[in-house]
């Protein structure tokens, strides 16, 4: 192999690895905007689904109080309703047509 030869063998070689430097530098810049594009769409998910979390705490201790004043209700219904119950049986029991329940 004379001079030549190895000189363009060289430069063969020298434009591979420069096409292949290109390519690897073309991927990366690919790969680093992906990298980016994907981290503000997690940042964005982060922030929606503590938005989220947020709401739905609120409903939940929305109707947690609901369901508590409704027990409250009911538990005031009930007293009143024994209570109404007890009197008209005492009431009942004086009288010589009582009711049977």
């Amino acid at each position: 192999m004379d001079l030549e030869e190895v000189v363009l063998e060289l430069h063969s070689q020298l434009q591979q690895s420069k096409q292949a430097f290109q390519d690897l530098k073309e991927k990366f810049l690919i790969c680093t905007s992906t990298m980016y594009s994907l981290a503000k769409q997690l940042q964005k998910y982060r922030k929606d689904n503590d938005l989220i979390a947020s709401v739905l705490g609120e409903k939940m201790q929305f109707h947690d109080e609901e369901l508590a004043e409704r027990l409250t209700v009911e538990e005031q219904l009930s007293t009143s309703w024994e209570k109404c119950f007890i009197t008209y049986q005492r009431a009942s029991v004086g009288t010589p047509h009582s009711a049977q329940f």
